[in-house]
């Protein structure tokens, strides 16, 4: 089968750019995406028997551009290892890069943002009342609304403590708790992570 030397360049700059691209994954598993999508780009470019540069950059341009392939792979590979663990970091990670790919993914990396700033609240709320009582607390506004206050600066005016002391220990509780259902909240959106079909599939 010939082959044109201006698509072979084109192509090779392409797989070099993804590669570059995909710096964080293993070597191994980057020459193995390198294959099959080379493998893939002159099968899709092959015209009764002959390469052209027209054909590879046809290819090309339905595989997407090399930084939106790299994004989809670096993804798939962060939700992949996030599903495994129980790193919050790492569950953080991955739904920040699925948030910069969908509109279902921002909605989950938001809630997971939710939770976690509800369980640092609750903590750091519990944590501080010992050395703050007059401020830090759950209080009640004179507008029947709610405020948890940390304990930094005045307690809001007007408004009327509800826990008191109990504060500590159900501050503590309810942190916990967030913190696990946040992490349940989070696997759960990994494990329904879908990553786009790639072109080859299609």
């Amino acid at each position: 089968m010939a082959r044109a030397d201006g698509s072979s360049s084109r192509l090779d700059e392409y797989l070099n750019t993804l590669a570059s691209l995909l710096h964080r994954l293993p070597e191994d598993e980057v020459a193995e995406i390198r294959a099959e999508l080379r493998c893939h780009a002159l099968d899709r470019a092959a015209d009764r028997g002959e390469l052209s540069e027209p054909g590879v950059v046809g290819a090309l341009q339905r595989l997407g551009s090399a930084q939106e392939l790299a994004e989809g792979y670096l993804t798939e590979s962060l939700m992949a290892r996030a599903g495994r663990s129980r790193s919050p970091w790492l569950m953080f990670q991955g739904l920040w890069r699925w948030a910069r790919l969908s509109v279902a993914g921002a909605f989950a990396l938001l809630g997971l943002v939710v939770g976690y700033t509800v369980a640092v609240s609750f903590a750091i709320a519990a944590l501080v009342k010992p050395f703050l009582p007059g401020s830090a607390g759950l209080w009640r506004l004179e507008d029947g609304s709610f405020s948890l206050h940390l304990g930094f600066g005045s307690p809001p005016p007007g408004g009327r403590e509800l826990l008191g002391w109990w504060l500590v220990p159900l501050g503590l509780l309810l942190g916990s708790a967030s913190v696990w259902v946040t992490m349940r909240f989070g696997r759960w959106c990994i494990r329904r992570y879908r990553p786009r079909p790639p072109a080859m599939a299609r």
